[in-house]
């Protein structure tokens, strides 16, 4: 009884105009633990009254490392940026794996889930739901991208943000791979498993990445090798890196950049 008060308090705190949701993800718990913070929660953010319903929406995962979380420049201040452009938008705090390689992707996955089944109600296209993240959440987006478990799982098309893409040495961001993997970092098969852009196929969904030359924290080549792929396979990819700004931008305006980031960014949602 106490597990479903709690799922009933999470799962609709709305606001005025019915804007936001909360959701935990796991309303009975999940099947994994990670030993622990072990609670995923997906914010949803529909358009407001007045606001033109595009029918698209976009779950969102922000970076850090898979050690922490930005939760509000890689995702509340896009999400609410998106729903005033008539875009679903679902944050997600995913767990984080300490060393439990496969837990952010469940959350994600089962966030894609949740959007789908509540489509109706929120006016979104089911075959018009995305999934982007910003530096390892980038990596946890490119993974749900192309590590398929289930056609409701499956996102319509993916948004990476100077993200972490491989697991190799000398290519991955070392700290996101150690916090991924613990004492598998290294492994060679896990090393094939997570370098992403090793598993890009045909079926993987259309793609855009953005990102900074620049960047010193995550080597740009993580981008490179993905969008290679894409292309070596058939699927449809757009890139766009600018000449500054490093890593991190996320929403930020003071990213030189941000305007016309924003409007390509909502370009590409819009045509999906």
């Amino acid at each position: 009884m106490k597990k479903t008060l709690i799922s009933l308090a999470l799962g609709l705190v709305s606001m005025a105009a019915g804007a936001q949701q909360v959701f935990n993800v796991w309303p009975d718990g999940p099947a994994d633990n990670n030993g622990a913070d072990n609670e995923a929660v997906l914010t949803v953010y529909t358009p407001e009254a007045g606001v033109e319903n595009t029918g698209k929406a976009l779950v969102i995962c922000p970076g850090g490392g898979y050690a922490m979380l930005a939760m509000d420049h890689e995702g509340h201040e896009m999400a609410r940026m998106l729903a005033s452009q008539g875009i679903t938008a679902a944050v997600l705090k995913y767990r984080l794996p300490n060393g439990h390689h496969n837990i952010p992707a469940d959350d994600a996955r089962e966030a894609i889930r949740i959007v789908r089944r509540n489509a109706e109600a929120w006016g979104v296209d089911p075959d018009k739901v995305g999934i982007s993240g910003f530096s390892a959440g980038g990596h946890l987006a490119s993974t749900v991208l192309t590590h398929h478990r289930d056609s409701l799982s499956i996102p319509s098309y993916g948004l990476l943000f100077y993200p972490v893409i491989s697991a190799r040495p000398g290519i991955t961001h070392d700290g996101s791979a150690i916090n991924l993997l613990g004492d598998k970092v290294g492994h060679n098969k896990w090393v094939t498993e997570y370098s992403n852009d090793e598993q890009v196929d045909a079926s993987t969904p259309p793609t855009m990445l953005l990102l900074s030359s620049d960047d010193i924290t995550v080597w740009i080549d993580n981008s490179l090798r993905f969008y290679r792929a894409l292309v070596k396979n058939g699927v449809e990819a757009e890139m766009h890196i600018y000449p500054t700004g490093n890593h991190g931008w996320g929403m930020r305006e003071s990213f030189e950049f941000h305007r016309p980031m924003v409007d390509t960014m909502i370009d590409w949602i819009k045509r999906r």
